[in-house]
């Protein structure tokens, strides 16, 4: 019996494997807080999908002084790529590369690198691509 544990904890350790390497990119919080993205994202204070998106994640971002939006910002995954979008946002949104911080268009997408950082609202979150 001491064998068949063995192999279960082997598919076990697979299993884990297999939803890491699906993670295209790591999302830190300015909280100290991360999320593997392994689908497209929606954030904000109370995130919700269209009827006609398809959406992995919904990641809602605790912020009291409500300078986030319901549904703030779309991270959209794309192959091994990443993109912004602002969903029009009372507040928008910021991207800072390479100490230069230019404001999301709403609505436009927005190609993501590695580090790259997104202020949305009084928040911000870093992007790691895996």
């Amino acid at each position: 019996m001491h064998g068949g544990a063995g192999l279960d904890d082997d598919v076990a350790e697979t299993r884990m494997a297999g939803r890491r390497s699906a993670a295209v990119a790591t999302i830190a919080l300015d909280t100290g807080e991360t999320f593997e993205l392994e689908g497209s994202a929606l954030l904000g204070r109370n995130p919700r999908a269209g009827a006609d998106e398809n959406i992995a994640h919904a990641l809602p971002i605790a912020d009291p002084s409500q300078s986030i939006s319901k549904t703030h910002l779309l991270l959209e995954v794309n192959g091994a790529k990443v993109f912004a979008v602002d969903r029009h946002s009372t507040n928008g949104s910021s991207l800072e590369r390479s100490g230069q911080v230019v404001n999301l268009p709403p609505g436009h997408r927005v190609e993501l690198f590695g580090n790259d950082i997104v202020r949305i609202g009084d928040r911000s979150l870093r992007l790691q691509l895996t």
